[in-house]
């Protein structure tokens, strides 16, 4: 049976096309680049016209806006709207008819000439506006007010289509005081004269006359995708034109060059021009058959060539099939039989050519083969087999004899160490060691693999460039037949980023993420380990709870990153000034245990000294306290701060690590309550402190006044400086403990937050502040309120069911409710804050962002948050009078949240002279001490004006 798939003949064509592929794929890559480059060069043509008539079009807007800003330096116009401002009285008719034929008939372009007050109203007209008549609403006063000064009219006119319309402002000549605005309506007649060419033969300048050019298409389409200009004389102007690069250029200001369906439909080369402040398209068509005429004859050309390389592969196939294929058949077949079986078939070995070559050879190969053994030829397969297998394998492997010398490395190795094929042949593994690795290790290996065992674990090792590699190995011995190692194969996976992140997860749970000293848990723990009794004796050390005064104040005027700077920076120093205080070696007991330090969390940290006691625990204290007082001076960028610290004694004051914390954290409280910036050692007479003042008394006191529902709020006036109003309130909690006596948040928030209370404050003082503007609301006063959100709560599905159901159950207008965040929560929470707001947004209410300009680096965060008003830092506002650097943020701030349409609120405002300066740089509102203090009452006539002017009408802010 005839097996072959591919015959000769088969073979022979294919070998004619490979001699014949360089000839035809070189002509036919001349072929297609003269029909590309064709196609670019016409549409590069194209593309010059179209850039022709974008720079007459462009000449044309530019004289028609110098015509003008020419128009509004006109003495008589700047005289006739003075007089109009000062008097009040209309234009009059002389003053029309001096539009109308002294300016209109200036500019052949211009229909008509307008002269607008600030506000919109007309109040001279060449045309068709009357005096009296509004067009604020007009894109033509839009254009003029906003510095634009070309726009299209919203109505069409006659030819229905709409005008072009250029409108600047008018100025006193000697005050630059803004007198009104001139608008001028073009004739787009006159862009379909600057298309033809028209206007342009009409001045002696040269240009392209398209229209003349029966194959070449020139129109000007609007943002409505009508055509307003056009270079024929078919009439398209105000028709629609829907083609794609029309739309290219209207949807992403994207200009094409290229092939599309033109205007007619049928297929054309396009060029298109954007002029994106109108929203225009200047689209120049051609053709296609017209633009691509040359491209006939390189087809051709092309033909005739290919008709003639064909009839060569044909006459060159007939002669290999005569000369070679029929021979080379005739040796298939007696080979053929050969394969059957047949041994003794007869070779054409007699031909004096290559074939009789080969027929000898045929011969020569029979012989050969009767020789060849199959074993052999099995084994020889088997080894390349395993030999590539290895080769590719992602693995290092290495094979070494029983001296560990290298005698094979795969590919892997040489990616995996750096080291070269060469580099580690005739090389030990030793070569890669790092030396980390405990001998104990390297012990157990040898004495594994040598006994004939497999060893696994992990090593670490370096690359060439010196990096730190761990891998994960198992090395097999290879044994001959008494059972004894000759080769160690070795098969080594790099687990480096595995091992790190194990560290890493390791270390996590035992250190401070951000100070790198102990957490909470581990110091704990850890104490709890040194306090444990060793025969029979109990250990002695003193506790140390060390806390910086008034670091709440460095986060919110100077920023967290300060903050974090900070802390990192006294832990580090407490870290070396422990190493320092550690107890002098005992003779008979020997070194004292090193000192802990960790982080107990915010800006509070604990240290345990093991073995001092007494007067050296106090000593200790204060050098610990004045490490942390003396960082300003070692780097001046910190803050100066005090310190205060509490100190507990082992075993005097507790025997267990929840009672040393517990005396050293009374102590502490006692310190602070002393006048701070000192160190206090635990006495007995702290007990009842200790139990009045703990943190767990007052979560007791917190979640008893919020049963009997002591939390009220109290409300702070923040002042309009547009008119001076009051109509505005930040509601501030306040508590009221058993005895009466009403705290501020300072006492008691910070327990509230590690306690999870703080939602449910923020709840009560919501409500009531709800209750409280829905009662007035009735009465006639409508005012709007401020209520603060932990940055706890956002994300809280639960609170934001609270808020919609006490919105609705209140009666409170949503409009007139304002929550606010800090920026530093919202940044750190993006996401949830943003769908926080999104969803309160959606019941009517608005946001504010407190502390704003911390960072200085949140604008970006604004456009995901979607915020109503900003609260610029008081540390921006407080030397406002004295900084010329806060008035510039400050100002900054302003632009920006304006540019946005957000309002912005100036907190701790304390003089008059901080209130001009805010007018003076363009922030809404002011809040502070100056303005008012909280009180627990709005105060009376809030909406009547607090400074100066009257109040507007409207909403209340």
């Amino acid at each position: 049976m005839d097996r072959t798939r591919f015959p000769l003949r088969l073979k022979a064509l294919l070998g004619l096309l490979l001699v014949l592929l360089p000839t035809v794929g070189v002509a036919a890559y001349f072929y297609l680049a003269s029909m590309d480059k064709l196609q670019r060069l016409a549409l590069d043509n194209l593309t010059l016209v179209a850039e022709s008539f974008e720079a007459q079009i462009y000449q044309f807007l530019r004289d028609t806006e110098d015509h003008t800003r020419s128009f509004a330096a006109d003495r008589v116009i700047r005289g006739e709207l003075a007089r109009m401002k000062t008097i009040g009285l209309p234009s009059s008719p002389s003053f029309d008819a001096y539009l109308r034929t002294q300016k209109v008939p200036i500019v052949p372009e211009f229909v008509d000439v307008t002269l607008v007050a600030p506000d919109g109203t007309v109040l001279a007209s060449a045309g068709a506006w009357t005096p009296g008549r509004s067009i604020a609403a007009s894109p033509c006063f839009a254009a003029a007010v906003s510095g634009d000064v070309l726009a299209q009219t919203a109505a069409p006119g006659a030819a229905g289509t709409r005008p072009l319309c250029a409108g600047v402002p008018v100025t006193a000549q000697a005050t630059s005081e803004l007198l009104g605005y001139l608008v001028a309506t073009v004739r787009l007649s006159s862009l379909s004269d600057v298309l033809s060419g028209r206007a342009a033969l009409q001045d002696g300048a040269p240009t392209i006359v398209a229209h003349r050019r029966g194959f070449l298409r020139a129109f000007l389409v609007d943002d409505q995708r009508q055509i307003i200009a056009d270079a024929g004389e078919n009439g398209a102007v105000g028709t629609r034109s829907d083609t794609a690069p029309v739309a290219a250029c209207r949807d992403s200001g994207r200009e094409v060059a290229g092939f599309f369906a033109g205007h007619s439909g049928a297929e054309a080369a396009v060029a298109t021009m954007c002029f994106r402040h109108l929203g225009w398209t200047l689209v120049v068509e051609q053709d296609k058959n017209v633009a691509l005429a040359p491209l006939a004859a390189v087809s051709h050309g092309a033909l005739v060539v290919a008709v003639v390389v064909g009839l060569a592969l044909a006459g060159l196939f007939l002669l290999l099939v005569l000369q070679i294929v029929r021979p080379v058949r005739r040796l298939a077949a007696a080979a053929a039989a050969v394969g059957r079986g047949q041994l003794d078939v007869a070779l054409p070995e007699h031909n004096q050519d290559e074939i009789g070559t080969l027929g000898r050879a045929f011969a020569d190969m029979l012989r050969r083969l009767r020789e060849r053994t199959t074993e052999r030829d099995r084994a020889e397969d088997e080894l390349r087999w395993l030999s590539a297998t290895i080769d590719q394998t992602a693995a290092c492997v290495l094979i070494t004899d029983r001296d560990g010398v290298v005698r094979y490395a795969n590919p892997s190795c040489e990616r995996l160490t750096g080291y070269s094929r060469d580099e580690l042949l005739g090389h030990s593994p030793s070569l890669l060691a790092s030396g980390e690795t405990p001998r104990s290790v390297y012990e157990d290996l040898w004495a594994t693999i040598l006994a004939g065992r497999t060893w696994r674990g992990e090593l670490q090792n370096r690359t060439k460039t010196g990096q730190v590699l761990w891998v994960r190995t198992v090395i097999t011995p290879v044994t001959d037949d008494q059972g004894r190692p000759t080769r160690f194969l070795a098969v080594e996976e790099d687990v480096t980023e595995l091992v790190r992140e194990r560290e890493r997860l390791e270390r996590t749970a035992t250190h401070d993420e951000l100070t790198g000293v102990l957490n909470r848990t581990a110091l704990l723990d850890g104490l709890g380990r040194l306090l444990a009794p060793t025969a029979g004796s109990q250990p002695s050390g003193a506790l140390l709870i060390l806390d910086l005064d008034d670091f709440k104040a460095i986060n919110e005027t100077q920023g967290h990153g300060l903050g974090d700077r900070t802390l990192r920076q006294l832990a580090a120093l407490l870290l070396e000034a422990t190493r320092d205080l550690a107890a002098p070696q005992n003779a008979r007991t020997g070194p004292a245990p090193a000192p802990l330090v960790g982080r107990l969390g915010g800006d509070e940290f604990a240290a345990y000294l093991p073995g001092v006691t007494g007067e050296a625990a106090a000593t200790a204290c204060d050098r610990l306290r004045r490490v942390a007082e003396t960082m300003h001076e070692r780097d001046p960028d910190l803050p100066a701060l005090t310190a205060s610290a509490g100190i507990a004694l082992a075993p005097e004051h507790g025997h267990s690590a929840p009672e040393l914390m517990s005396k050293a954290d009374t102590a502490l409280f006692r310190a602070k309550e002393s006048g701070r910036s000192r160190c206090h050692v635990y006495r007995p007479e702290d007990r009842d402190l200790e139990r009045a003042h703990s943190r767990v008394e007052w979560r007791r006191r917190i979640r008893l006044a919020l049963d009997e529902d002591r939390f009220f709020p109290w409300f702070q006036p923040i002042l309009d400086l547009h008119d001076g109003s009051i109509r505005h309130y930040e509601a501030l909690a306040r508590m009221r403990d058993e005895k009466g006596a009403v705290l501020a948040p300072g006492a008691f928030m910070e327990v509230a937050e590690r306690f999870g209370l703080v939602r449910d404050i923020d709840k009560a003082i919501a409500r009531k502040t709800m209750l409280l503007q829905a009662r007035l609301a009735r009465q006639g006063l409508r005012l709007t309120f401020d209520m603060n959100l932990s940055g706890k709560d956002l994300g809280d599905d639960e609170l934001l069911d609270f808020l919609r159901a006490a919105i609705a159950e209140t009666g409170a207008e949503p409009d007139c409710l304002v929550f606010e965040i800090t920026e530093t929560a919202a940044v750190h929470r993006l996401d949830q804050a943003a769908r926080f707001i999104d969803a309160l947004k959606a019941l009517g209410c608005r946001f504010s962002l407190d502390d704003f300009g911390v960072g200085f680096g949140s604008f970006l965060y604004l456009r995901e948050l979607k915020v109503d008003f900003l609260k610029i830092d008081g540390a921006f506002v407080r030397k406002l009078a004295d900084s010329s650097q806060d008035r510039l943020f400050v100002r900054a701030m302003a632009d920006v949240a304006r540019g946005m349409g957000i309002r912005t609120v100036a907190e701790f405002v304390e003089t008059e002279r901080t209130v001009e300066i805010l007018r003076e740089v363009g922030v809404d509102f002011a809040q502070g001490y100056h303005i008012a203090k909280p009180a627990p009452d709005v105060l009376p006539n809030a909406h009547a004006p607090a400074r100066r002017g009257s109040a507007r009408p409207g909403s209340p802010l």
